[in-house]
């Protein structure tokens, strides 16, 4: 009997759950599709150096294609930057390290392979 009960409220949870996902998922749809208007600052939208706005010292009447973000993403973002390059780096040391031992365990082999095939 307790293992039906069990059962039940599981499968009722699992539908609960998947009721909020899909109430969450329309309401950020209707969300999304709200129209907002925000007052920027000229220096705000040269912040990303490779995104550039001004032009000819007036501000593009479309500016569809740019991105806003606080201060403290922004951070977190250069940040996240930061650390992917220096893994990057890091993963380079190694990939150099590992071609010279397999350069140098290569020689050995031929060293080894070649002593041995000597009379």
């Amino acid at each position: 009997m307790k293992l039906k009960k069990k059962k039940g409220i599981h499968v009722a949870f699992e539908t609960i759950k998947r009721e909020l996902g899909e109430f969450q998922k329309q309401k950020q749809t209707a969300l999304n599709q709200i129209d907002i208007a925000i007052t920027l600052y000229i220096h705000q939208l040269t912040g990303v150096p490779q995104v550039e706005y001004i032009e000819n010292a007036a501000i593009p009447k479309d500016l569809s294609g740019g991105l806003v973000f606080t201060n403290a993403s922004l951070k977190q973002l250069r940040a996240t930057i930061e650390r992917h390059v220096a893994k990057k780096a890091a993963l380079r040391r190694l990939q150099k390290d590992l071609r010279k031992e397999y350069a140098s365990k290569r020689y050995l082999l031929r060293l080894s392979t070649w002593s041995s095939s000597s009379p």
